[in-house]
């Protein structure tokens, strides 16, 4: 049985998976307790249920509401998210390349941590950023803390997919953007939404989804919707860029040249957390002087 929460892996895949990203979170705690920096981060935002059975969808929408107030995420959530995420509440994230979408665990070793796949585009990593989080913060309350081999239930991952479309595209945002882009008969062409779409990092389907969650649309208008979209998207000569992220985080390598610096990391464990050579390792000791002890001072009243 299995911790983490994974999916759309076949289970030697997920194995080797999951045995790779438990081993770069680990490396990772392991660089907090060398440099005293493990659980100084604050407390997550919480739900205010605890039966999975009485999770709703406006339980879903008001966490999301909640999450975006108490971490700051402002008018646009994604641009800020991933960096509160990591560098405020401290949760580990990584990128690897594999067949699926995402996988989440809340360890009690190290911590909650979330893993992404590297060869998605940028904007469906965004949403299964906002997903994961979703499970991080609902763990307790679906029995993942529990070891059981995850697979989430229908209900659950509808919950945590409702719960991203509201965290990522705030509805007085998108609401203000529609507005100032609608023309006298109220319509809006797709060049215009694949715009919207962009600044907040979504796909273009995700976001015509949100508005008919906003808008009230029913379910036969959403379909012609959904069809329009497709159609677009397949003649469409221009392709959205998107960028290959880092496998490590920022903070990940700041501790690790930090344990490495101030000589409580040795050069050849440096490379293994690193995942570089030991010659590539030396260089970041190569400089001008010993600095690792300089100090400032701040008069702090």
């Amino acid at each position: 049985s299995s911790d983490v929460c994974s999916s759309d892996l076949s289970e030697e895949s997920r194995m080797q998976v999951e045995a790779e990203f438990r081993q770069l979170c680990q490396q990772y705690r392991n660089l907090e307790n060398i440099l005293g920096e493990a659980d100084k981060g604050p407390r997550l935002p919480e739900a205010s249920v605890t039966k999975p059975e009485e999770f709703s969808y406006s339980h879903a929408e008001y966490l999301a509401k909640y999450v975006q107030k108490e971490m700051r995420l402002g008018d646009i959530p994604i641009a800020s998210l991933k960096r509160i995420l990591e560098e405020v509440y401290y949760i580990k994230m990584f990128y690897l390349k594999f067949e699926g979408s995402a996988i989440s665990t809340v360890s009690p070793v190290f911590g909650p941590a979330i893993l992404l796949n590297a060869k998605n585009r940028q904007w469906r990593r965004s949403y299964d950023l906002a997903h994961e989080l979703f499970h991080i913060l609902t763990w307790k309350i679906f029995g993942q803390v529990e070891g059981r081999d995850c697979v989430a239930s229908q209900k659950e991952e509808q919950l945590a997919n409702a719960f991203a479309s509201k965290l990522l595209m705030p509805e007085e945002s998108i609401n203000d953007r529609v507005k100032a882009s609608v023309n006298s008969n109220g319509e809006i062409t797709l060049s215009q939404l694949d715009g919207i779409a962009r600044e907040f990092d979504v796909s273009l389907l995700a976001l015509v989804y949100r508005l008919g969650s906003i808008y009230h649309k029913k379910q036969a208008e959403m379909n012609l919707y959904r069809q329009t979209v497709e159609r677009h998207i397949s003649q469409e000569v221009g392709f959205r860029q998107s960028f290959e992220p880092n496998k490590l985080p920022q903070r990940y390598c700041d501790l690790a040249v930090r344990s490495l610096v101030e000589g409580r990391l040795s050069l050849l464990q440096f490379a293994k957390y690193m995942g570089i050579s030991y010659a590539e390792a030396q260089k970041y000791l190569v400089g001008d002087g010993d600095f690792k002890d300089e100090k400032i001072q701040f008069s702090v009243a």
